[in-house]
């Protein structure tokens, strides 16, 4: 009796790997000194360190037995000093981080998350063969952006039209870049920032933002709808208590500033006086967590769906939530 396989099975590409391993086999079969580069597995091994190490967790009788499902406390900890001593940057390790058991893994988690058949996937090329087999096992369009040796090979994003990157759900950046070795500038990171910024802020229908900032207000944030009905019902009173704040309601707060600003006393005054973008504001990768708590805590259900999703955005990756179908274009 035959036995069925899902769709998705037979949309899976060969494994380039094993092409690779079967090509190695046989040269080395004929005699040829093969220096195989394929995979890039080490010829080296552990230092004596290391092996104590592992041979004293496979004899710790805590790790003889499942671990929690986002990752060991002390490893993710542990994760969070490395982004922080390396890059500076500031990680919660209940929050921000999770365990998986390799890059593919990672990854194939995210493509499975972040989107749905129809989609648009957009990477540099050459490329990490998993990528396609993944966007295949998603049913998500490839969209190829060529690695340029006069940009160290690096993507033209700036060349990649408008129409194309509506489609697009995801951005994957590997870099330093598998298979190129090739490595990007902060800017290169910043400019795919403000790229998926602008998209998200043009598939929302947002406004474009305005080029005054707020000024700092300290006094605790107001509920939404006590914010919203001193907005709506005594302007005067409000502006007396902060003369220089700006409003969404007359248009000083916009979306893009809310998703943009690294400035806390920005948030909190879009937070206090701009209720109706709370939406946005959640969305800001540099929102502190106090603040996302406490938006958290109003319960607004849009805002809570975007905070679930903001809670989970990667260095790895940057997610463009466009909605529209991509219509099967490659650069």
């Amino acid at each position: 009796m035959a036995i069925h396989f899902a769709k998705v099975a037979s949309q899976i590409p060969p494994n380039v790997f094993e092409r690779m391993d079967r090509k190695v086999l046989a040269a080395r079969g004929r005699g040829v000194d093969v220096i195989d580069l394929s995979k890039g597995n080490p010829d080296g091994f552990p230092e004596e360190f290391i092996r104590e190490v592992t041979r004293a967790a496979v004899d710790d009788p805590l790790n003889a037995r499942y671990t929690p499902f986002d990752g060991k406390p002390a490893f993710l900890e542990a994760a969070a000093n490395w982004y922080r001593n390396v890059h500076g940057v500031e990680l919660d390790a209940n929050r921000g981080l999770f365990a998986v058991e390799g890059a593919v893994d990672g990854l194939a988690d995210l493509f499975s998350i972040l989107l749905d058949e129809g989609d648009a996937v957009a990477f540099a090329d050459p490329y990490y063969p998993s990528y396609h087999c993944m966007a295949n096992m998603r049913g998500a369009h490839e969209v190829l952006l060529p690695a340029k040796a006069e940009l160290g090979w690096l993507p033209d994003l700036d060349a990649v039209p408008a129409s194309v990157w509506d489609g697009v759900r995801l951005l994957v950046l590997n870099y330093p870049n598998n298979p190129t070795g090739a490595q990007a500038p902060l800017a290169f990171f910043e400019q795919a920032v403000k790229l998926a910024v602008e998209q998200l802020v043009r598939n929302s229908g947002a406004q474009q933002p305005v080029q005054a900032r707020p000024t700092r207000f300290t006094q605790p944030a107001q509920s939404t709808q006590a914010a919203q009905h001193t907005l709506a019902t005594q302007p005067d009173r409000a502006t007396a208590s902060n003369p220089n704040a700006q409003y969404s309601a007359n248009g000083e707060f916009t979306p893009q500033l809310a998703m943009t600003t690294s400035d806390p006393a920005v948030m909190h005054d879009i937070a206090q006086y701009a209720p109706d973008l709370h939406v946005y504001l959640v969305q800001n990768p540099y929102i502190y967590p106090e603040l996302l708590n406490w938006l958290a805590s109003l319960n607004e259900t849009e805002v809570n769906e975007h905070r679930s999703w903001s809670t989970r955005q990667s260095p790895h990756a940057v997610h463009v939530r466009g909605q529209r179908q991509f219509s099967g274009h490659r650069v």
